[in-house]
């Protein structure tokens, strides 16, 4: 079986209160694609749903001003399993994955320093003054950047030449990947500058998680950065990008502003946090920024309903274990491999409206069994309450 890591950046675990509208979407996104390739396309999936950094001055603070350099790492960890107890919101999300990822991992601190060696061996590590960079020019000079593009599905569209235009304006000067932080993994060249937080985070995947397809997923904002980034160091370390797909999600603009949207309150019961995950997903990917109406959780909710009251109105009784090769339709197949999940969003509710139309009961309980499962990724809750025949599902 395929092993393929959903590598999102680690949010900096400094952050006091929990997850926010944005970084729920982008979270239920992810969990999508992960269902998705999990159930459809025989992957094992690596989604770590709880991944944080804790290097950078931010992070610093987090700890005694007189902890010792060797005590760091305990410590962390002790706030992080801390930090995870109290916020809560992931669960609500109906998300797969309970992975935890930290960027302390002694595996991930030996095999980031064995990266900056390597670099700095072959020369596309240099320094200046005490800071050192990732000579960018010499990696172009030396790698056909754009050739290797080509080898990556990137989703959007847009973003491969988005790509293209920093290969053509970003690779003509330094990039620095030290900083003076009293924590971040030591310079293993030079005292001083220690390796900087966001090189970790481009090329930890590797470490924790070896032998994988490498899907790499962020905003715009982290194009330019961490996924930048991990695509020159991957190309100047081995030869090739260390990525097989790229997603890029947009910045939502919720109506009324983030503080009229109670998450905790949305996602109290797992129906509802259903009704949200079909919100996010019918939100076009195209646009690097999109507003986030009121009236797409509505409409979840009207979905989720006619789901459970469809499948109380034919006594539907989950019974046989599908064979999934065999139903899947094409269409919401090649919608969901291109992330068009607005799509399959809309391709879902047209095979509802058919099974609700169709006047025969076995052939609306066969339609319907087919349905919940190429349903399941974007509402699990609601699949699975169904499939267990809950009372009152």
């Amino acid at each position: 079986m395929r092993t393929t890591t959903i590598g999102n950046p680690p949010l900096g675990i400094y952050k006091a209160t929990d997850i926010h509208l944005g970084q729920a979407y982008y979270l239920t996104l992810l969990d999508i694609a992960a269902r998705y390739k999990e159930k459809f396309n025989g992957n094992h999936i690596i989604f770590p749903a709880y991944s944080f950094n804790v290097y950078g001055k931010r992070g610093e603070k987090l700890a005694p001003s007189d902890l010792e350099e060797k005590d760091f790492l305990t410590f962390m960890e002790g706030y992080a399993k801390d930090y995870i107890s109290k916020t809560k919101l992931r669960e609500s999300l109906n998300l797969l994955s309970n992975e935890l990822l930290i960027d302390n991992d002694p595996i991930i601190i030996e095999g980031v320093k064995s990266d900056f060696l390597s670099l700095h061996n072959k020369g596309y590590v240099i320094e200046n003054q005490g800071v050192f960079y990732l000579d960018c020019n010499k990696i172009k000079n030396n790698f056909d950047l754009k050739g290797l593009l080509q080898n990556i599905k990137v989703y959007p569209d847009r973003i491969l030449g988005d790509l293209e235009r920093l290969i053509d304006f970003n690779t003509n000067r330094l990039h620095p990947i030290t900083k003076s932080t009293r924590y971040s993994i030591k310079n293993p060249i030079k005292e001083g500058q220690n390796i900087g937080p966001l090189f970790t985070l481009a090329n930890l995947w590797d470490h924790k998680y070896p032998n994988s397809n490498y899907t790499i997923a962020g905003s715009n904002r982290n194009l330019a950065n961490y996924i930048f980034l991990r695509y020159l160091s991957r190309i100047a370390l081995t030869g090739f990008p260390g990525i097989n797909e790229i997603l890029v999600w947009p910045q939502i603009k919720p109506e009324g502003g983030l503080e009229e949207w109670d998450l905790k309150l949305i996602t109290n019961l797992s129906e509802d946090a259903d009704a949200l995950r079909y919100a996010f997903a019918s939100v076009s990917l195209k646009k690097p920024s999109i507003p986030f109406e009121k009236y797409k959780l509505k409409a979840g909710r009207r979905f989720v309903n006619c789901i459970r009251e469809t499948a109380r109105a034919i006594n539907f009784v989950h019974k046989d274990k599908i064979h999934i090769d065999g139903f899947i339709p094409q269409e919401y197949k090649r919608r969901m491999n291109s992330y068009n999940f607005q799509g399959s969003i809309a391709f879902l509710e047209e095979e509802l409206k058919r099974i609700k139309s169709n006047n025969h009961i076995n052939e609306q309980i066969n339609m319907f069994k087919n349905f919940i499962e190429i349903a399941e990724p974007f509402i699990p809750a609601t699949v699975q309450a169904i499939k267990l025949n809950k009372e009152g599902f």
